[in-house]
């Protein structure tokens, strides 16, 4: 197949909020690419594997036998302390799903989590429905909506939040977004913000009310991983 030796385009598709997405297959495996910059697919994939395998299996806190594969994000004690929960399932919301790259990854990581993915475009999410079997996943589920509506107005609390909110190159530079978040993270909770370097592209903020634990650099890519300083969120 000649996708095993060039990637090859299958579909170009125009979106309202994303403009062109196109999708390609290399090596049997598809990717939904804006603006030269993966969404979902491989590449997205290795770079949430390796921050993931920096959090413990169990947190503190929920069931099952403590210290069991669980690594430590820094070698500080009180981060792996930070990683707390009451509740037997580990809730994660990721606000900027896309097709869903890091479900699998989550479900491998804590089979029991459970997700909300938010995403503004529903052409990606059926992108992700037909290429990347969105629709099949249990404990799952997916909010078409703007991520700064959403933050308004829920008041569920999370384990982990992961921000990943790109349109193309480009994340958001509203930093009033960060507050939100905060109010919505358990208090020994964990924030992941993707931060991708590309020539001039660089985002990079002063997050306030978060403290930086780890860097981690993948390729073009660092996801930062931030525990709250205090409980005190107003």
């Amino acid at each position: 197949m000649i996708d095993w030796i060039s990637p090859q385009t299958i579909e170009n598709l125009y979106s309202d909020f994303n403009g062109v997405i196109r999708v390609q297959r290399f090596s049997g495996k598809f990717s939904l690419w804006v603006d030269g910059a993966q969404q979902s697919g491989p590449w997205v994939e290795k770079v949430w594997t390796k921050v993931f395998q920096l959090l413990p299996t169990i947190p503190n806190g929920h069931s099952g036998k403590r210290g069991t594969s669980a690594s430590r994000i820094s070698r500080n004690n009180d981060t792996e302390r930070s990683w707390t929960s009451q509740d037997d399932k580990i809730k994660v919301l990721i606000l900027g799903l896309a097709s869903g790259s890091m479900i699998p990854l989550i479900q491998k990581k804590w089979p029991e989590a459970k997700i909300t993915g938010i995403e503004i475009d529903p052409l990606m999410i059926a992108l992700g429905k037909k290429y990347f079997h969105l629709d099949k996943y249990e404990n799952l589920e997916i909010k078409i909506i703007d991520a700064n509506k959403y933050l308004q107005n829920t008041t569920a609390k999370f384990d982990l939040i992961i921000f990943d909110l790109y349109k193309g190159k480009e994340l958001p530079q509203n930093t009033k977004l960060f507050s939100k978040i905060a109010k919505l993270l358990k208090p020994n909770g964990i924030l992941m913000v993707n931060q991708l370097k590309l020539g001039a592209v660089k985002n990079d903020w002063k997050l306030k009310k978060f403290k930086l634990q780890k860097d981690v650099k993948v390729d073009f890519n660092t996801i930062k991983i931030y525990t709250q300083i205090d409980n005190k969120l107003c």
